[in-house]
Protein backbone atom coordinates (compact mmCIF):
# COMPACT_ATOMS: atom_id res chain seq x y z
CA UNK A 1 0.00 0.00 0.00
CA UNK A 2 1.53 3.67 -1.24
CA UNK A 3 1.85 6.16 1.53
CA UNK A 4 -0.80 8.46 0.48
CA UNK A 5 -3.46 5.12 0.89
CA UNK A 6 -1.93 4.88 3.93
CA UNK A 7 -2.11 8.40 5.07
CA UNK A 8 -5.93 8.57 3.70
CA UNK A 9 -6.92 5.04 5.63
CA UNK A 10 -5.13 6.24 8.67
CA UNK A 11 -7.41 9.87 8.41
CA UNK A 12 -10.06 7.47 8.16
CA UNK A 13 -9.32 5.70 10.49
CA UNK A 14 -8.48 8.18 13.32
CA UNK A 15 -12.04 10.08 12.35
CA UNK A 16 -13.83 6.84 13.04
CA UNK A 17 -12.09 6.40 15.98
CA UNK A 18 -12.21 10.12 17.39
CA UNK A 19 -15.86 10.35 17.02
CA UNK A 20 -17.07 7.14 17.97
CA UNK A 21 -15.22 7.11 21.21
CA UNK A 22 -16.67 11.05 21.94
CA UNK A 23 -20.22 9.64 20.61
CA UNK A 24 -20.31 6.82 22.99
CA UNK A 25 -18.65 8.96 25.73
CA UNK A 26 -21.56 11.39 25.37
CA UNK A 27 -24.52 9.13 25.25
CA UNK A 28 -22.44 7.58 28.83
CA UNK A 29 -22.13 10.61 30.49
CA UNK A 30 -25.71 11.35 29.91
CA UNK A 31 -27.33 8.00 31.22
CA UNK A 32 -24.24 8.64 34.23
CA UNK A 33 -25.87 11.87 34.86
CA UNK A 34 -29.23 10.25 35.91
CA UNK A 35 -27.77 7.61 38.09
CA UNK A 36 -24.99 9.03 40.11
CA UNK A 37 -25.20 12.20 42.39
CA UNK A 38 -23.37 15.52 40.79
CA UNK A 39 -20.99 15.39 43.83
CA UNK A 40 -19.94 11.95 42.79
CA UNK A 41 -18.79 13.88 39.43
CA UNK A 42 -17.05 16.03 41.77
CA UNK A 43 -14.88 13.64 43.47
CA UNK A 44 -13.54 12.53 40.06
CA UNK A 45 -13.12 16.40 39.32
CA UNK A 46 -10.84 16.95 42.32
CA UNK A 47 -8.33 14.42 41.21
CA UNK A 48 -8.45 14.98 37.47
CA UNK A 49 -5.29 16.95 37.50
CA UNK A 50 -3.27 14.53 39.04
CA UNK A 51 -4.06 11.94 36.43
CA UNK A 52 -3.33 14.16 33.81
CA UNK A 53 -0.43 15.44 35.08
CA UNK A 54 -0.01 11.67 35.95
CA UNK A 55 -0.76 10.26 32.57
CA UNK A 56 1.88 12.79 30.60
CA UNK A 57 4.65 12.28 33.21
CA UNK A 58 4.41 8.48 32.30
CA UNK A 59 4.20 9.08 28.59
CA UNK A 60 7.20 11.39 28.83
CA UNK A 61 8.18 11.37 25.13
CA UNK A 62 9.93 8.22 25.05
CA UNK A 63 6.78 6.43 23.15
CA UNK A 64 6.83 9.22 20.56
CA UNK A 65 10.42 8.78 20.18
CA UNK A 66 9.66 5.55 18.87
CA UNK A 67 7.70 6.58 16.46
CA UNK A 68 9.92 8.83 14.74
CA UNK A 69 12.90 6.41 15.12
CA UNK A 70 13.72 4.97 11.54
CA UNK A 71 14.55 1.96 12.90
CA UNK A 72 14.07 1.14 16.61
CA UNK A 73 15.37 -1.94 17.49
CA UNK A 74 14.43 -4.71 20.47
CA UNK A 75 16.67 -2.90 22.98
CA UNK A 76 14.68 0.49 22.38
CA UNK A 77 11.10 -1.24 22.54
CA UNK A 78 12.28 -3.13 25.64
CA UNK A 79 13.94 0.32 27.64
CA UNK A 80 11.13 2.08 26.60
CA UNK A 81 8.87 -0.62 28.23
CA UNK A 82 10.82 -0.74 31.29
CA UNK A 83 10.93 3.08 32.36
CA UNK A 84 7.07 3.42 31.28
CA UNK A 85 6.39 0.58 33.87
CA UNK A 86 8.91 1.94 36.33
CA UNK A 87 7.68 5.17 36.02
CA UNK A 88 4.05 4.02 36.50
CA UNK A 89 4.64 1.99 39.22
CA UNK A 90 6.12 5.14 41.11
CA UNK A 91 3.76 7.33 40.52
CA UNK A 92 1.01 4.86 41.45
CA UNK A 93 2.98 4.47 44.78
CA UNK A 94 3.54 8.19 45.17
CA UNK A 95 -0.18 8.92 44.51
CA UNK A 96 -0.85 5.92 47.29
CA UNK A 97 1.34 7.41 50.01
CA UNK A 98 -0.13 11.22 49.29
CA UNK A 99 -3.68 9.97 48.95
CA UNK A 100 -4.59 10.55 52.56
CA UNK A 101 -2.97 14.47 51.93
CA UNK A 102 -4.93 14.64 48.85
CA UNK A 103 -8.56 13.96 50.60
CA UNK A 104 -7.47 16.19 53.16
CA UNK A 105 -6.78 18.95 50.83
CA UNK A 106 -10.23 18.92 49.51
CA UNK A 107 -12.09 17.85 52.81
CA UNK A 108 -12.82 14.72 51.21
CA UNK A 109 -12.24 11.27 52.57
CA UNK A 110 -13.63 9.07 50.15
CA UNK A 111 -10.80 10.48 47.58
CA UNK A 112 -7.93 8.20 49.55
CA UNK A 113 -10.03 5.08 48.26
CA UNK A 114 -10.86 6.55 45.10
CA UNK A 115 -6.90 7.84 44.28
CA UNK A 116 -5.50 4.78 45.43
CA UNK A 117 -8.23 2.56 43.14
CA UNK A 118 -7.83 5.19 39.83
CA UNK A 119 -4.39 5.54 39.95
CA UNK A 120 -3.80 1.68 39.20
CA UNK A 121 -4.79 3.26 35.46
CA UNK A 122 -0.88 4.28 35.54
CA UNK A 123 0.45 0.81 35.62
CA UNK A 124 -1.97 -0.74 33.30
CA UNK A 125 -1.71 2.08 30.64
CA UNK A 126 2.34 1.72 31.23
CA UNK A 127 2.20 -2.22 30.33
CA UNK A 128 0.59 -1.28 26.36
CA UNK A 129 2.39 2.03 25.89
CA UNK A 130 5.18 0.43 23.72
CA UNK A 131 2.70 -2.06 22.14
CA UNK A 132 0.70 0.98 21.48
CA UNK A 133 3.90 3.09 19.76
CA UNK A 134 4.66 0.15 17.58
CA UNK A 135 1.10 0.34 16.07
CA UNK A 136 0.91 3.48 15.63
CA UNK A 137 4.22 3.62 13.66
CA UNK A 138 2.82 0.86 11.47
CA UNK A 139 0.64 2.98 10.66
CA UNK A 140 -2.05 0.79 11.64
CA UNK A 141 -4.62 3.23 12.49
CA UNK A 142 -7.46 0.10 12.12
CA UNK A 143 -6.16 -1.87 15.07
CA UNK A 144 -5.83 1.01 17.41
CA UNK A 145 -9.27 2.07 16.35
CA UNK A 146 -10.97 -1.32 17.02
CA UNK A 147 -8.79 -1.39 20.09
CA UNK A 148 -9.84 2.07 21.24
CA UNK A 149 -13.50 1.74 20.32
CA UNK A 150 -13.85 -1.97 22.08
CA UNK A 151 -12.02 -0.28 25.25
CA UNK A 152 -14.82 2.56 25.36
CA UNK A 153 -17.76 0.51 24.51
CA UNK A 154 -16.99 -2.43 27.47
CA UNK A 155 -15.92 0.36 29.99
CA UNK A 156 -18.92 2.28 29.31
CA UNK A 157 -21.20 -1.13 29.94
CA UNK A 158 -19.10 -1.89 32.99
CA UNK A 159 -19.78 1.83 33.90
CA UNK A 160 -23.54 1.96 33.70
CA UNK A 161 -24.14 -1.46 35.28
CA UNK A 162 -22.04 -0.56 38.29
CA UNK A 163 -23.99 2.69 38.39
CA UNK A 164 -26.99 1.37 38.18
CA UNK A 165 -26.02 -0.81 40.56
CA UNK A 166 -25.73 1.58 43.45
CA UNK A 167 -21.87 1.83 43.40
CA UNK A 168 -22.02 5.78 43.17
CA UNK A 169 -18.54 7.32 42.07
CA UNK A 170 -16.79 3.84 42.28
CA UNK A 171 -18.69 3.13 39.09
CA UNK A 172 -16.23 5.80 37.50
CA UNK A 173 -13.24 4.41 38.67
CA UNK A 174 -14.38 0.82 37.57
CA UNK A 175 -15.25 2.03 34.29
CA UNK A 176 -11.69 3.61 33.79
CA UNK A 177 -10.11 0.56 35.08
CA UNK A 178 -12.14 -1.85 32.98
CA UNK A 179 -11.29 0.39 29.73
CA UNK A 180 -7.54 0.01 30.71
CA UNK A 181 -7.20 -3.29 31.13
CA UNK A 182 -9.36 -3.95 28.20
CA UNK A 183 -7.36 -2.03 25.69
CA UNK A 184 -3.99 -2.79 27.29
CA UNK A 185 -5.28 -6.83 26.64
CA UNK A 186 -6.04 -6.12 23.33
CA UNK A 187 -3.10 -4.27 22.07
CA UNK A 188 -0.56 -7.04 23.82
CA UNK A 189 -3.21 -9.40 21.82
CA UNK A 190 -2.76 -7.66 18.46
CA UNK A 191 0.53 -6.38 18.57
CA UNK A 192 3.71 -8.53 17.40
CA UNK A 193 6.35 -6.59 20.25
CA UNK A 194 6.44 -8.60 23.55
Amino acid sequence: MSLRKKAFSGMIWSSLQQFGNQGIRFVVSIILARLLLPEEFGLIGMIAIFMAIGSELISSGLTSSLIRTDNPDQRDYSSVFFYNLFGSIILYFLLFFTAPYIANFFKQPSLIEITRLYSLTFIISGLSAVQLAKIRKEMNFKLETQSSLASTVVSAMVGILLAYRGFGVMSLVWMSIAGSIISSVMLWFTSDWR
